[in-house]
This record gives C-alpha cells, sequence and structure tokens, in this order.
C-alpha cells in the first residue's frame, strides 16, 4: 500500500506472491493496456463515424448469431452511456449510406476517371498475361 508517497507492507495474507504479481504486472505492461482488453474489428469505417442524435462515435461490433452465423453491425457510444437510443446499425446499412452520400456528394473529372480507368485497365490485362506466360500454356484450376 501506498499512503503519502511511501510504500507500507501489510499485514494481511497475501493472495498471490510477490513474484507472481510482479511477473503479470510485466505482463500486463507489455500488452500496452496494463489490463485493458483490446478488440480488434477491423472496418474501412471504423473510427470515422459518429451518431447524428447524440455526436458520440460509432462503434463496430461483431455478433454470432444462434444458427453461428456471423454479422456485423454499429452502434453508438452514447447508447453504453446511457444518453442515446440510436438502433443497432447493420454494416451493410451503413456502408450503403455512405456511398450513397459521397456518390452524390463528390465528382471528379471525366478526364481523370479515364486515365485511371485505362490505366487499371493496362494493369489488369497485363497481369493476364503474365500469369498465362508463367503457367507455361497449361490451364490452372480456377
Amino acid at each position: 500500500m501506498t499512503y503519502d508517497g511511501i510504500e507500507y507492507k501489510g499485514r494481511h495474507e497475501p493472495l498471490v506472491s510477490e513474484e507472481l504479481f510482479d511477473r503479470v504486472q510485466r505482463i500486463l505492461d507489455s500488452h500496452s493496456g496494463a489490463g485493458t482488453r483490446e478488440r480488434s474489428h477491423n472496418h474501412y469505417l471504423k473510427g470515422l463515424l459518429y451518431c447524428g442524435r447524440c455526436k458520440y462515435r460509432l462503434i463496430v461490433q461483431r455478433a454470432v448469431g444462434q444458427r453461428g452465423g456471423e454479422y456485423y453491425y454499429f452502434f453508438c457510444r452514447g447508447r453504453q452511456q446511457g444518453v442515446c437510443d440510436l438502433p443497432f446499425v447493420p454494416v451493410e446499412v451503413i456502408e450503403d449510406a455512405v456511398v450513397s452520400y459521397y456518390g452524390d456528394a463528390v465528382s471528379l473529372p471525366s478526364e481523370w476517371l479515364n486515365h485511371v480507368r485505362t490505366g487499371v485497365d493496362a494493369a489488369v490485362n497485363g497481369h493476364h498475361e503474365l500469369s498465362d506466360h508463367t503457367a507455361g500454356g497449361v490451364r490452372q484450376a480456377p
């Protein structure tokens, strides 16, 4: 126990040895979260979306259905705080809304789009020719 900057030994029977305690602390420190549970649900919109109702961040969550299927949805962090009632929204619905919004809001010059299309076509065609060449004329299974 630390009091007023001085560390004192407790009088109670320790639950774990000092060695085990120190070992666990080193492991927790090495995970840079000191006991914080880290989850990783990678999604290209993760960290970019905020709730229109309460302005809290939308976070992505993985769920497993009763039949074993896996799906992802976004929900408002304000819901966890008890300040928002935004329903859980499937990832696909959010993605479609973002595509719809930016499809109307962003326009690119047609010359630039043609340049990109030409480059992509050339890269794809070159890739297929390379694949055919390296296969030595042998047809590979799809």
